[in-house]
C-alpha cells in the first residue's frame, strides 16, 4: 500500500516530512536515538534504490550536531522531497526518584494489579514463559549453592563482589528504567514537564511555513509520552497531518497496570490531526505486543509484526532495541510517509540480521526469518 497525502503541495520547493523522534526509558545521551534512527533510515533508502534502479546521488545527508537533527534530502528529478529527523529529548528534564521510591511504586502496583485482576498478560511465546521459569530456577540453584558453600573463603570472596555487582546493576535499572515509568505515569508535574519538549517541538515544525507534514516517531515509553501529547492536542489542533508510528511500544500493558489509578489516561482518542498510527512491534520483543485496547471507531492502530531476530533466545535480550538496524521497520516507515515512487512503493525489505553468529549460522538465520510467517512479507529474492 502507498501511502498518500491530503496536504497541499507546493511547487516552490520540497515537501518536508517532519520525523521526531522520541527514545525510550534509560540513560539516553543527547544523539544516541538520532544517530540509530538515522544511520538505520538512510542505509535502507540506499538499499531500496538499489533494488529498484535508482541512484545513490538523488539522496543528501546533512547533520546538525547542535540542534541534535538530521535532514536527509530526496531529488529524483521528478519528485523533491525532505526529512527532517528532529530528536526529542526528555531524558534529564527531571531529577530520578531514589531507589527506594521506585521499588515502593513497583511493589504496590503490582500488588494491587494482581490482586484485582488475576488474568496475566500472555506472552507473544510459549518458549518466553519457559525461559523465565528457567533463568528463575537457575538463579535459585546458583544463590543456594553459594549459600551453603559461604564458608569458603573463595566463595566468600565470589559472593561480596556478587552482591556489589548485583547493587549497581539493579539500582540502575530500577532508577534509569523503571524510574523513568514511574515517574511519568505517578508524577503529575514531571509528566507534563517531559511532555512539553515534545509539545514544544510540534509546535516548532507545526508553525514552520515549509509544505509539510508531522511523523511522531516514539520507541518504548516515548510512545506512551507520544500518545498522551498528541491527545492533549485537542485543545491547540496541529495544522499539519500527523502520522503516529510507536515502536515497541507497551502501551495496552502501562494501560492495563495503571488503569485503577489513572482511568482516563493513555486512552483519550487522538484528534482529527493525525490521520493514521502505524504500530511496530518484533516477534519476540518482550515489552511489545499487538495494541488492543486502542480501538477508537475513528482511528485504529495499524500493527505489523517484524523479525528483529530470528531466534527467540538472543531476541528475549536485544529485540527491544534493536529496531532501528532492521530494514523492515524502515520500509514500513517509508510506506506510510514518503510519496515518491521510488521511496514511497512497497519493495519486501529483506531482513537484516545483526546476531553474534558465524556466517554460516547467519544465512540459515535469514532463511527461517524469511519464512511467510504472520504479518511478516516474503522476502523477494534478487
Amino acid at each position: 500500500m502507498e501511502a498518500t497525502s491530503s496536504a497541499p503541495r507546493s511547487t516552490d520547493g520540497p515537501f518536508r516530512h517532519n520525523i521526531l523522534l522520541v527514545h525510550g526509558v534509560g540513560e539516553q545521551a543527547r544523539g544516541d536515538s538520532l544517530a540509530g534512527f538515522t544511520n538505520g533510515l538512510y542505509d535502507y533508502m540506499h538499499v531500496k534504490l538499489d533494488r529498484q534502479d535508482g541512484k545513490h546521488d538523488w539522496l543528501h545527508l546533512d547533520v546538525d550536531a547542535k540542534d541534535a537533527s538530521a535532514t536527509i534530502q530526496y531529488d529524483d528529478g521528478a519528485t523533491r522531497e525532505e526529512f527532517y529527523i528532529k530528536e526529542v529529548w526528555w531524558a534529564k528534564v527531571f531529577k530520578p526518584y531514589p531507589l527506594t521510591k521506585v521499588l515502593v511504586w513497583l511493589v504496590s502496583t503490582m500488588v494491587g494489579r494482581f490482586t484485582k485482576d488475576r488474568r496475566w498478560r500472555s506472552f507473544q511465546e510459549p518458549a518466553a514463559l519457559a525461559l523465565v521459569v528457567a533463568l528463575a530456577a537457575l538463579g535459585l540453584v546458583g544463590f543456594g549453592t553459594l549459600w551453603l558453600l559461604q564458608n569458603v573463603p573463595q566463595v566468600r570472596t565470589l559472593m561480596n563482589s556478587l552482591q556489589v555487582w548485583l547493587q549497581k546493576r539493579m539500582s540502575a535499572l530500577l532508577v534509569g528504567v523503571v524510574g523513568d515509568v514511574t515517574i511519568f505515569t505517578s508524577d503529575l508535574y514531571y509528566a507534563d514537564v517531559i511532555r512539553v519538549v515534545l509539545e514544544q517541538e510540534l509546535a516548532a515544525v507545526d508553525a514552520d511555513p515549509v509544505d509539510g507534514d508531522i511523523t511522531v516517531v516514539a520507541h518504548s515509553q516515548g510512545s506512551f509520552i507520544s500518545y498522551e501529547t498528541l491527545a492533549r492536542s485537542y485543545r491547540q489542533p496541529l495544522k499539519k497531518e500527523v502520522t503516529f508510528v510507536s515502536v515497541g511500544s507497551p502501551l495496552d500493558k502501562i494501560w492495563w497496570f495503571l488503569k485503577e489509578r489513572h482511568r482516563y489516561r493513555f486512552v483519550n482518542p487522538l484528534p482529527p490531526s493525525v490521520k493514521r498510527w502505524l504500530n511496530i512491534y518484533s516477534r519476540y520483543d518482550l515489552v511489545a505486543d499487538r495494541l488492543h485496547t486502542y480501538d477508537h471507531p475513528r482511528l485504529k492502530p495499524d500493527n505489523r509484526l517484524v523479525t528483529n531476530s530470528a531466534f527467540f533466545l538472543p531476541g528475549y535480550f536485544r529485540d527491544h532495541s534493536a529496531y532501528w538496524s532492521n530494514y523492515q521497520v524502515m520500509e514500513l516507515l517509508l510506506e506510510h510517509v514518503a510519496t515518491s515512487q521510488y521511496l514511497g512503493k512497497r519493495d519486501d525489505a529483506p531482513v537484516r540480521l545483526t546476531e553474534l553468529f558465524t556466517p554460516i549460522m547467519q544465512a540459515q538465520m535469514v532463511k527461517l526469518a524469511n519464512l511467510p510467517l504472520p504479518g511478516l512479507t516474503r522476502v523477494r529474492k534478487k
